[in-house]
């Protein structure tokens, strides 16, 4: 059963809990979304509960990311891990059970990434960098150029927690020393979004981006040779490049 929802912090975490599911698990401090996380042997159980009240652009926005997320592990995350054509897989959690109940709530059974990835990192050194992009690249291999309706549910038009349209505060706010970025800033962000000069959009090297690839969101082996990449939140097609 779904946690109940409150529009104070929290996370409901029951003890004892083992310290894997809570470093793979990230403990949400959204102040509209109850989440419960634990461990449940080499698996995670979390499940979301956003307020019955909830309104406004934030909350309507971290709704959408939770359904995005199922929506991937759903219909795209078995391609990371069984790719054709003689690509490498892609580590990410695997799946067991995934529930999108929107706006009700959202239930996902994964793998315990740190059974294999047992390093979290919050700073990369050279070599953790190198594994990382080498994650990203084959990554956006396996989605390069896909079908559309691969992408069904994920972020659309364009994924990414980092784009223009969610950032207009920031634009604002950047000085005098930068008014040149400033002017060509909506010229970017159309061609991030592949956006032709007579208005119409190029499905040429699209691929899916994580949407907000760091290293928090990263496991590492212990040699750091190999990384897996989880939260999956911000999923959708753009160019690899925006990742």
């Amino acid at each position: 059963m779904l946690s109940s929802p409150h529009r104070s912090p929290r996370c409901l975490i029951p003890k004892p809990l083992p310290s894997s599911s809570v470093d793979l698990c990230r403990l949400l401090s959204c102040p509209t979304f109850a989440c419960l996380c634990h461990a449940l042997d080499a698996h995670t159980f979390r499940q979301v509960a956003p307020p019955v009240d909830g309104t406004g652009v934030n909350h309507a926005r971290k709704l959408r990311s939770y359904e995005a997320e199922a929506a991937f592990y759903s219909t795209c995350a078995q391609r990371c891990l069984e790719p054709a054509d003689g690509f490498p897989a892609v580590p990410v959690p695997v799946p067991v059970h995934i529930a999108s109940q929107p706006p009700h709530g959202f239930s996902f059974v994964l793998s315990d990434l740190r059974q294999d990835y047992p390093r979290a990192e919050p700073m990369l050194d050279a070599q953790q960098m190198a594994t990382a992009l080498t994650w990203l690249a084959r990554f956006h291999s396996a989605f390069w150029e896909a079908p559309e309706e691969l992408s069904a549910g994920l972020w659309t038009p364009q994924g990414s927690y980092w784009h223009l349209a969610t950032r207009q505060a920031e634009l604002d706010d950047i000085g005098p020393e930068w008014e040149g970025l400033r002017r060509s800033a909506e010229r970017i962000d159309a061609a991030l979004r592949g956006v032709q000069p007579d208005g119409g959009a190029s499905a040429a090297h699209v691929t899916l981006c994580h949407g907000d690839f760091k290293a928090p969101n990263l496991l590492f082996t212990h040699d750091s040779m190999q990384c897996a990449a989880y939260d999956f939140q911000y999923v959708g097609r753009s160019y690899g490049a925006r990742d």
